[in-house]
């Protein structure tokens, strides 16, 4: 429990003094903790303790505990925590996840911009160059592209056509 350094006799026998120095430790090594009420079992007030600190109104977490010894009722303790701290760095910590997520998309992106570069737009551009040759009237063979199949059957096919162009042409003359 909370106060467990004071025992459980000075519970029973409501020892202000041995109840108010557990509490007074428990504060100094609790960040968060605003206020401890420590009551007996009638609900009499023993301890009442506040934080000096001033604090923002923000998100509170109470929580109440029974001091139970030997099964027997002895007391309650009610806590007040302040979570904007703890909330604080929660949120740093997701924003750094954000941010890592991010950095992670924006790479996945650029890998993927290259690879379609690597694998489309460079065998597109050699094929366009192919069919400007072809146009201008340039039939002389060109490097045939094999790195994605879908890319290399067009340049095949293009090949193909450029030797039907220059077969016709050197009938036609």
């Amino acid at each position: 429990g909370l106060i467990s350094a004071a025992s459980g006799e000075a519970m029973i026998s409501e020892d202000i003094e041995v109840i108010e120095t557990a509490v007074n430790q428990v504060v100094k090594r609790e960040e968060g903790l605003v206020e401890v009420h420590v009551m007996n079992e009638d609900d009499k007030t023993l301890v009442h303790w506040t934080s000096e600190t001033p604090r923002a109104h923000g998100q509170n977490f109470h929580h109440n505990e029974n001091i139970v010894f030997s099964g027997e009722l002895f007391g309650k303790i009610a806590t007040v925590w302040d979570t904007d701290k703890e909330r604080q760095k929660i949120l740093s910590k997701v924003n750094f996840i954000r941010w890592v997520m991010v950095s992670i998309m924006g790479l996945c992106g650029l890998i993927m911009m290259l690879t379609a570069h690597l694998l489309l737009a460079r065998p597109l551009s050699r094929l366009h160059h192919m069919l400007s040759r072809l146009r201008s009237g340039d039939f002389s063979p060109t490097p045939t592209i094999s790195n994605n199949l879908e890319i290399h059957q067009l340049s095949g096919a293009l090949d193909e056509l450029r030797l039907s162009m220059k077969d016709r042409e050197a009938r036609a003359n």
